[in-house]
């Protein structure tokens, strides 16, 4: 998306047809291709040609699919070795395992809040003050 007022919702459409790429002007103000300004119009690109939609200027660059300057494509990672490595997440018996394990976990994780949480409220017996004196007091009657 291009902010600014100058260029409409939908300000142009580049389409490809027999390798042939097309430029069709959509907007208010006008598409530029060249300096050339078009208006509900549309032409053909070629490489190297300047766009301008409001502000912006857009330069087209074709390639071809054998490009000399594209990226190596490394194949010392093949497919065959990338699968079997991910192979071994998806055993049943490896998702069984991590499950009992994660489950255990929150179990003894659950089990340890609670106790603490149990022991932290639990209600006290009121303390009572103790005697002075071993022995209670002798009445005389």
């Amino acid at each position: 998306m291009l902010n600014s007022k100058k260029v409409s919702r939908f300000h142009a459409l580049i389409t490809c047809d027999h390798q042939q790429l097309s430029i069709a002007d959509r907007s208010a103000n006008g598409t530029f291709v060249q300096k050339r300004q078009l208006h509900q119009a549309s032409i053909p690109l070629n490489n190297q040609d300047n766009i301008r939609l409001g502000p912006y200027k857009i330069t087209i660059t074709l390639m071809s699919d054998c490009d000399a300057k594209d990226t190596e494509i490394n194949t010392s990672l093949t497919t065959s070795s990338l699968s079997s490595a991910s192979a071994f997440w998806q055993q049943p018996w490896v998702t069984v395992t991590m499950g009992t394990i994660l489950v255990l976990l929150m179990g003894s994780g659950a089990w340890v809040l609670a106790s603490n949480l149990l022991e932290k409220y639990r209600p006290q017996a009121p303390q009572t003050p103790s005697p002075t004196s071993q022995n209670p007091p002798v009445r005389k009657i």
